[in-house]
């Protein structure tokens, strides 16, 4: 998009080839379709270093990674709509609701990040699921509305406050919303 946005076309060819050779990539060492999920991986091994349901795991549909629709099926069903794991009453908190782990006010063990809901919103909406992706995103602005402030994070089992307040990101995020730009993602 940028050397297009730039004016430099024949640019434009040579950076497709390497989205998509990287996508191509990804999904051949780092999706494992027994789990319809994307893991981190040993790269010695190729084996998963945990199986622990993040938000990250879905990064790869929102950029578009070469899965067939079944995959992208699967994966969404499985986790990013399943109220156990993603879809919770504050959704996508930062580990899965039903892991051990999870805690709803550690950071990176179960608080929630709205920039990256805002981005599971966009991962709906470019993979099928327009009303889901409606829903998030007002669930979303509710949660973000119930406060003074615009904070880093919020707790994920009640959707309180947490973290800096005025936090950049997730003002980023809410113009996003707002403006809801997530209808038409890049």
């Amino acid at each position: 998009w940028m050397a297009e946005a730039l004016g430099k076309a024949e640019d434009v060819k040579e950076w497709e080839d390497k989205a998509a050779a990287l996508g191509r990539n990804l999904v051949g060492k780092m999706y494992f379709s027994s789990d319809n999920a994307f893991w981190d991986v040993n790269i010695k091994t190729g084996q998963p270093w945990t199986r622990i349901v993040t938000p990250n795991m879905f990064i790869p549909l929102w950029a578009g990674v070469p899965l067939s629709p079944p995959q992208i099926e699967g994966m969404i069903r499985a986790h990013m709509l399943n109220p156990l794991e993603m879809n919770g009453t504050i959704p996508f908190p930062s580990v899965a609701y039903d892991d051990p782990s999870y805690d709803p006010l550690a950071y990176w063990r179960g608080i929630m990040w709205p920039h990256f809901v805002y981005w599971m919103v966009e991962a709906l909406q470019k993979n099928g699921h327009p009303e889901e992706a409606r829903h998030l995103a007002d669930r979303l602005v509710e949660i973000l509305a119930r406060s003074e402030y615009l904070h880093e994070c919020y707790e994920s089992n009640a959707g309180n406050p947490a973290g800096v307040p005025e936090y950049n990101w997730t003002a980023s995020a809410t113009l996003e919303l707002l403006l809801e730009r997530w209808r038409d993602p890049l």
